[in-house]
């Protein structure tokens, strides 16, 4: 399914998929690992599939409140200043280093 459209479920089936959900909801420290195990698989890919320095990624904790009203993960990308990425005042990037 991935790049394509998904097809919408019927009434009866989106009710059934929304049952079986509410019977497996996690808890928060689930969530909170299934968040950490998701962004660690895109920084990854972001190293592995585009060529971005690994050390250039820095992963956030998970945060989970205000809960959501549904079931989900969300991954936000975003810059870190380089204070806050390395410690130091500045952070220059070496040739050839995406």
């Amino acid at each position: 399914l991935a790049g394509a459209n998904a097809t919408a479920l019927s009434a009866d089936d989106a009710h059934w998929l929304e049952l079986q959900i509410e019977k497996r909801s996690l808890p928060a420290s689930g969530l909170e690992t299934l968040a950490s195990e998701r962004a660690s698989q895109v920084r990854n890919l972001l190293a592995s599939e585009h060529g971005i320095a690994g050390r250039r990624l820095t992963l956030a904790p998970p945060i989970l409140d205000p809960p959501t009203p549904e079931s989900g993960v969300a991954i936000a990308l975003g810059t870190v200043g380089p204070r806050e990425a390395t410690g130091h005042a500045t952070d220059r990037t070496t040739e050839g280093e995406k």
